[in-house]
C-alpha cells in the first residue's frame, strides 16, 4: 500500500502517466482507477497545403487523440490515422520512476 500512495503522490505532484497503478486504489476515502494512454500516429494536411507525416499523439482514445492535434493544427484535414502497438510494459514500479527521475 506504500508504494501505491506514493504513485499517487507522484501523479498528483509532477504528473508523471508513468507511475499510474495498474488496478484501482483507495486514498483519503477517494477511489483512483488507472488511466491508460494510446499512441495513435496521424498523417495531416496543414491549411496551408504542407504534408507532415509521422504525428505521434496519445490519448485515450482516437477522437481525443485528435481533438488535440487540431488544437495544435488548426482547419487541417486527417490523411491517416492509426493506433499505433504498444511495446513493453504499461507501466513500472515507484523504484524504477524514482530511478528513471533521479537518473
Amino acid at each position: 500500500m506504500f508504494n501505491e500512495i506514493m504513485v499517487v503522490r507522484c501523479i498528483v505532484k509532477c504528473l508523471c502517466i508513468y507511475c499510474i497503478p495498474s488496478h484501482p486504489i483507495e486514498l483519503k476515502g477517494v477511489v483512483v482507477t488507472p488511466v491508460f494512454f494510446t499512441k495513435f500516429s496521424f498523417r495531416i494536411r496543414t491549411r496551408t497545403g504542407a504534408v507532415v507525416d509521422h504525428l505521434t499523439i496519445q490519448g485515450r482514445d482516437e477522437g481525443e487523440a485528435q481533438r488535440k492535434l487540431r488544437q495544435m493544427y488548426r482547419d487541417c484535414e486527417v490523411l491517416e490515422a492509426r493506433r499505433l502497438a504498444v511495446t513493453g510494459r504499461a507501466g513500472a514500479s515507484f523504484e524504477e520512476v524514482v530511478d528513471l527521475l533521479s537518473g
